[in-house]
Parts: structure tokens; sequence; C-alpha cells
């Protein structure tokens, strides 16, 4: 890129070649160009380097921007409409920022080195998006995220969150899909009419007797539950009517579990509360378990079944004392 003539990625005077880029050729951003690149219509590239101090800008609602390699460099992508596309064959990498709509079309995956907010939507056509100990933020409407199942969902780690903006009265008050998985697909399926909050979602390949926050005490339990924990974690709320369903496949579950008689649980802190009632789970592989009424968050969620998930004996003492005869 040379930008001399104007900012308009597609005018041919502004790259050295003098041709305007395709999915074959590698861009680089220096510096020292004149004026900033604009995209305008459908443009392409295969890696894209952004010179520090340097930016790409996809502003228009009709343009986008298909990147088949890597983003690298210390500028950045300036996003507030359009669509960027990640569309590889190879993994790739996507760049902390604020992106306005977001394409994955990557069998090899996409994994992200920061935190990203995507404004409007994220459209997942092919491959997972792993967040590698970072946030994702989103903006809470029907359809946030798109085009999710058990091969194309948000892939959480240790440290992974994902963080929905705009759920409740005068905003977002039906259902709100958060695809999130980890070595396995367990969404969760949000509703919630309270008043206005953000919502955080976490998840880990485990379910333990006691937390300290998000992070677990002690041996996991080996029997009777899903080897799974949801948390669901609420900015500001003080009280909610929330509706929560809980989504799993039958790989998850450990020995003993009865999905006949199954519930949602939440652990407050000391010990696993169960639902009132315990049920049959739906569906078949994946199943999940619905739970209304909720009105208590920033706490951690696991599936049971029986009279309560399991209890780890955390210490047994035990006293030598004198006989007693009779």
């Amino acid at each position: 890129w040379l930008g001399t003539a104007n900012n308009n990625w597609a005018n041919p005077a502004n790259w050295n070649c003098p041709i305007i880029p395709d999915s074959t050729m590698d861009v680089e951003v220096p510096a020292s160009s004149l004026f900033m690149p604009f995209i305008f219509g459908h443009q392409q590239v295969n890696n894209l380097h952004i010179q520090s101090g340097t930016f790409v800008n996809i502003t228009d609602s009709l343009s986008s921007l298909t990147i088949h390699g890597q983003i690298t460099g210390g500028g950045r992508i300036n996003h507030t409409s359009g669509t960027l596309v990640l569309d590889g064959s190879q993994p790739q990498t996507l760049p902390g920022g604020n992106y306005h709509r977001l394409r994955i079309n990557n069998p090899s995956g996409i994994t992200l080195s920061g935190d990203i907010s995507i404004r409007d939507t994220l459209f997942m056509q092919d491959g997972v998006l792993a967040l590698n100990g970072f946030q994702l933020t989103l903006h809470a409407h029907t359809g946030a995220v798109s085009g999710f199942n058990a091969s194309r969902y948000l892939q959480l780690g240790a440290g992974s969150s994902v963080r929905m903006v705009g759920l409740g009265s005068g905003a977002q008050t039906g259902n709100v899909w958060i695809p999130i998985g980890s070595s396995t697909y367990n969404p969760v399926r949000f509703q919630y009419a309270g008043v206005q909050d953000t919502f955080t979602f976490r998840l880990i390949d485990a379910v333990h007797a006691s937390y300290s926050g998000f992070t677990p005490i002690g041996l996991p339990f080996t029997t009777g539950a899903v080897q799974r924990t949801w948390f669901i974690h609420a900015s500001n709320i003080t009280s909610a009517n929330a509706q929560v369903e809980l989504f799993w496949n039958a790989g998850n579950e450990l020995g003993g579990f009865n999905r006949s008689n199954a519930y949602m649980a939440q652990h407050n802190g000391s010990t696993w509360i169960p639902a009132t009632a315990s049920g049959l789970a739906t569906g078949n592989n994946p199943y999940s378990i619905v739970r209304s009424g909720l009105t208590t968050f920033n706490t951690p969620f696991g599936i049971g079944s029986g009279t309560t998930l399991p209890v780890s004996l955390l210490r047994f003492d035990a006293k030598l004392q004198q006989p007693r005869y009779v």
C-alpha cells in the first residue's frame, strides 16, 4: 500500500503493483503511507501486515475484507461497519480489538490473541473460535451469534469468558444462545427479563464439591453428575427473573448419572443446592435441563441426579477411646 492518491483500497493508483490485491497476495500497510486505506466493495488478501501506528478501515456497511492468511504487525483494523471475514485453511489468529460483523470460515480454527468485542453479529460458518484465555464481548440481540453447532462454537479454556451486554428490560429479553464449549460443545440458552444487565459465562470440564470464585477446590467428582460446571455472573444484579437451559452429551455423563432423574443445581459457596424437583432430561444427545424463575447468579451451575449432587468427604477424624463394658 502506498496511499499516494487517496484512501480508497480499490484504487490501483494506491498500490505499488499497481493492481488491487487478491486472495493470493500479501499486503503491507507502512507507517509512511500518506493516506490510510478504507475498504470499499469486497476485497481479499492473503497475509495482512499492518505496521505500528497505522490502520485499515472497514467503515462501509456494504463492504467486506476477507483474510486468508495471518494478521500481523502492531497496527489495527478500524472496524465500525461492514464485515471482516477470516477464511483460511491453516489456523489463523485474530488480534484483540473492536469488530462490527465477523465471519469465521476456517475448518482449522481461529485463535484470539487479545480481548475482542463484536458490536453486531458473529457468523460461525466453519471451525471453532478459541478464546485462548481472553474475553469475547457480544452485544445482545436475537442472532448475536449465528451458524453455531457442535463443530462451530466458542471454545473456552482457562481464564476465557463470553460477556453478553444488554440483556434485560428495554433491551434483549428473548432467548439468547451462548454457544460455548471446551473439549465438547456445551451451550447455554439464556432468557432474562429483569433490569438490564451484563452477564458473563464460563465453563470447565469438571464438577467439584466446592469453589472459590471460578476456581474449583479439591478433586473432581467421578460419579453421579455431568462432568461440566457452568459459571454465570451478573455485573450489577441483586434480583432477577431468568430462565437457563444447559446442554450436554452422553459422553459428558459420569458413572451413576441417571438421566431420568436429573436436575440443575447451583453452588451456594459451600454446597450444591438442587432444584426443587428432578425430572427427565430432554433431547437426544445433546440433552438439556431447563430451570426458570432464577433469582440468584454469580454462582456455579451443575447437573446432578438422584437426591443431590455427590458430596466429597473433605476430612475424616478418628480417636481411640477406652473400651466401655456393660
